[in-house]
C-alpha cells in the first residue's frame, strides 16, 4: 500500500523528472519514510501512483 508520506515523496519526485523505477528504489532508502506494516510497495504499484498523480493534475503542455 502507498502511505501518504510515500505519495508526497513520488509526487516531489515524479516532479524533478526522476524516473518511476528510481523513485522506487530511492523510497526504499529514503530517512522520511517509515518502513510500514504490510511493507513497501512494489514498483509496478509506484509506477501505478506516478500515472496517477499526473493524470491527477492534468496536461502540462497548455497553450
Amino acid at each position: 500500500k502507498v502511505t501518504r508520506e510515500m505519495r508526497d515523496y513520488i509526487q516531489r519526485m515524479d516532479q524533478n523528472a526522476v524516473p518511476p523505477r528510481l523513485i522506487w528504489s530511492n523510497m526504499l532508502r529514503a530517512p522520511e519514510i517509515l518502513t510500514p506494516v504490510l511493507g513497501f510497495p512494489t514498483c509496478p504499484q509506484v509506477l501505478r501512483s506516478v500515472k496517477y498523480n499526473r493524470w491527477l493534475q492534468g496536461s502540462k503542455n497548455s497553450i
